[in-house]
């Protein structure tokens, strides 16, 4: 097994030589909807907005260093002429509109005010890559933040649910 301090996100979905539990779930699912879209690469990567919200909060707790990665557009919608050429101006970033933004910062502050949660994200590495083998086969797993000496894995999730460990369980 080896690791791959410091990669990106974007370095780790571009490894084709590795499959990820996401490729294996889908070759038990469908091996020919993998093959189209891991190998033939003929289907699109699917896009939401809910997904930029979830890579956005993960920065926010993670990697806050990394924000810059990211526009918000100072509208309701992402639409219109002035957003297209927002998105021009911020070519490369993921962008957000102001309602999404919100929405993260609001499971930013709902992470910080658990302190047993930012103690679990404190000592280890976030976004932590890994490749190995199994049964021969090369693997890759992107743990979300990984504490090598407390052994331990975080797994960070958003969820619009409240915070509380009655609801949460």
């Amino acid at each position: 097994m080896s690791n791959l301090i410091g990669s990106s996100n974007a370095d780790y979905h571009a490894n084709s030589t590795h499959l990820s539990s996401s490729g294996i779930k889908h070759i038990l699912k469908d091996a020919a909807g993998f093959h189209r879209k891991y190998i033939l690469k003929t289907e699109p990567q699917e896009h939401k907005a809910v997904f930029d919200e979830g890579s956005y909060t993960h920065t926010l707790c993670l990697e806050p260093e990394k924000v810059g990665e990211y526009a918000i557009f100072n509208g309701l919608r992402k639409a219109g002429g002035a957003f297209e050429e927002f998105k021009a101006a911020n070519k490369g970033k993921i962008i957000l509109s102001i309602p999404q933004e919100l929405r993260c910062r609001q499971f930013h502050a709902a992470y910080q005010a658990r302190a047993e949660a930012v103690k679990m994200l404190s000592g280890g590495l976030p976004e932590f890559t890994m490749l190995g083998e199994v049964l021969g086969i090369p693997v890759k797993s992107r743990a979300d933040y990984i504490n090598i000496d407390a052994g331990y894995i975080v797994d960070v999730k958003t969820t619009s649910l409240p915070s509380e460990m009655e609801i949460f369980s």
